[in-house]
């Protein structure tokens, strides 16, 4: 695609992407939680403005500013490849919010069985519907198999988690501190099982590759792997820094500050604090790791994409894929 001189490319975001200080800049942006006060108006006037400054009106009645500021709302809700609003609690801008309350109740209520499974079917429930809202494909997805996804990924989920709780548990009885560890190590195993099954349409039909223009190539299974894979790396370093620093901090005030002990009421809603400091910090850093558009050889794709290349115009040796978030 290309842009006349002075013309500002909303297509793309506003800091380089292929270097991490970029992304860093971009998704402290979008999951920034005060994008949530933007009405319905607000967003369909951000949309507007982007695909018709996209489509070659000038919008002469902006300033460069108010391009970008309208390219920020307009990532932070919709989705880069259908174009659709995403629900409120799907988007990355709930995210802090969501998990300051599920961390929170994860790490204050970790020595009951009953309570670890609560917390886990939240968790798991929030995470399939963040899956989904933010699939790296905008192929569509029957109710049918939504349901299946959404069983299997949350029952798999707790279940390994339960599983890796008792395993852990006789651990935990020995050194006190270890085991406030028990929820990060259930949530990573979790995140694993949990992303894999609400994704595998992007495992087995795979994802869109693209040329640098834009232009579909075909769906690869290879890249859909990739962005999968990717995904559930993200999740777990991103899940890490809540689940275990917290229970340190927490454990050192609990030894400088005995009131937190003799007043139990006083210590969840530090805690919560806590995490809410953590994860504003943590989550633009660790979505930050991978770019959401990713490049890929076309010879590290299947033998069918690489034919269709070779016939596209250009026949380009590298192809574009989003790996979703």
């Amino acid at each position: 695609m290309s842009f006349s001189k002075g013309r500002v490319n909303l297509y793309e975001p506003r800091w380089d992407q292929s270097t991490y200080w970029g992304r860093l800049r971009h998704f402290i942006n979008v999951t920034n939680p005060l994008n949530l006060l933007h009405t319905r108006e607000d967003l369909e006037w951000a949309k507007n403005v982007v695909l018709k400054y996209r489509s070659g009106e000038t919008m002469s009645h902006l300033s460069e500013e108010e391009l970008w500021y309208a390219k920020q709302m307009y990532d932070s809700a919709f989705h880069p490849e259908t174009q659709k609003l995403i629900h409120p609690l799907g988007r990355m801008s709930a995210q802090v919010p969501v998990n300051i309350l599920i961390v929170g109740g994860m790490l204050s209520f970790y020595k009951s069985h009953h309570a670890i499974m609560f917390w886990q079917w939240v968790n798991q429930t929030s995470n399939c519907f963040l899956n989904y809202s933010n699939r790296s494909s905008g192929e569509y997805i029957s109710g049918l198999q939504l349901g299946i996804s959404y069983v299997l990924g949350c029952g798999g989920a707790m279940a390994v988690s339960s599983t890796l709780k008792q395993t852990l548990t006789q651990t935990g009885k020995s050194f006190p501190l270890l085991s406030r560890f028990i929820p990060f190590a259930g949530l990573a195993a979790a995140s694993c099982v949990n992303v894999s099954l609400m994704r595998i349409q992007e495992l087995v039909q795979g994802v869109a590759v693209t040329d640098s223009k834009g232009n579909r190539i075909g769906l690869s299974a290879t890249a859909g792997s990739l962005a999968v894979g990717q995904v559930i790396v993200t999740r777990v370093v991103n899940s890490a820094p809540a689940l275990l620093i917290t229970p340190v901090i927490m454990h050192r005030l609990e030894t400088i500050l005995p009131s937190l002990l003799r007043y139990p009421i006083l210590r969840f809603p530090k805690q919560l604090v806590v995490i809410g400091v953590i994860l504003g910090i943590s989550t633009p850093m660790t979505c930050a790791i991978f770019p959401r558009k990713e490049a890929i050889p076309v010879t590290s794709l299947e033998k069918e994409i690489q034919e269709k290349a070779k016939k596209a115009p250009g026949s380009p040796t590298v192809l574009y894929y989003n790996k979703g978030l």
